[in-house]
């Protein structure tokens, strides 16, 4: 490692680690400067975490969520070229420390799944009438091997509560943590929709089917995923009707041979 490298590993784990040793060179006033900057620098990754996670921070309220974004930056300080990524794994840190309400992580992962979805490259859902042009003419065997390829940044999550609700109760004000009201398991879906990212809740069964197909699976896979869900005189049926839902609310980008090159 360069001298030049090595100066820069040790400014860095000082401007992140309190704990770490000042260089022994270092003057007071540099030590001094220091403190000041890294200051600065923690303010500065708070306040982006505070813009993306609104919501979070009105759900737990201002001071829970201070402490677990200074958590964050301390232990997981952004390493991508821009502030904007700060917020990732910021979820899975909400998970460690918001260890008796689960709303927490999961909000605070859907938050993140729409600013990420904000900036997915642009790409144009497959419509109805395309879909139909270009499996006018599948058989059995085209039918059972036909792949998707879904929009950039499609995120999925399981989740054992109503998100929407939650969602919608802090838009503009905090509500106090009550218990939280579990429902059956479901997945919720994120991607953008022209340049407004949106979400929605769909079953277990339909989650699981994307999941498969964002792999690179089949559609015979997807509908062989359905045994034990769906009787199985109506798995095709039902298959189909998902199928024609990803369509219709416009996830799915176009017809593919391989996995989903957007897939994040």
């Amino acid at each position: 490692m360069t001298s030049l490298a090595q100066q820069q590993q040790m400014f860095m784990s000082v401007l992140l680690d309190g704990d770490t040793p000042m260089p022994e060179r270092w003057t007071r006033r540099q030590t001094a400067g220091i403190a000041v900057y890294r200051s600065n620098y923690r303010s500065a990754l708070i306040d982006a975490l505070r813009s993306i996670f609104a919501r979070t921070e009105r759900f737990v309220g201002p001071e829970p969520f201070r402490r677990a974004a200074i958590h964050h930056v301390i232990v997981q300080p952004p390493t991508g070229w821009s502030i904007d990524f700060v917020g990732q794994g910021f979820a899975e840190t909400c998970a460690g420390l918001f260890t008796k309400d689960a709303r927490v992580a999961d909000l605070a992962w859907l938050e993140w799944a729409m600013h990420r979805a904000f900036t997915a490259a642009d790409a144009e859902p497959m419509d109805a009438g395309r879909f139909l042009v270009a499996t006018d003419r599948f058989g059995a065997e085209a039918w059972d091997d036909l792949r998707l390829t879904f929009m950039p940044r499609l995120a999925i999550r399981k989740v054992c509560h109503d998100m929407k609700a939650l969602w919608t109760a802090l838009e503009q004000e905090r509500i106090e943590a009550s218990t939280p009201q579990v429902v059956d398991e479901h997945d919720v879906l994120v991607w953008r929709e022209v340049e407004q990212p949106v979400f929605v809740s769909v079953s277990s069964a339909e989650g699981r089917m994307l999941r498969l197909m964002r792999r690179g699976g089949s559609f015979g896979e997807a509908c062989a995923s359905l045994l034990g869900e769906v009787r199985e005189d109506r798995i095709a049926q039902e298959a189909g009707r998902i199928l024609l839902g990803w369509i219709r609310t416009g996830v799915v980008h176009r017809l593919a041979s391989g996995a989903n090159p957007f897939d994040p």
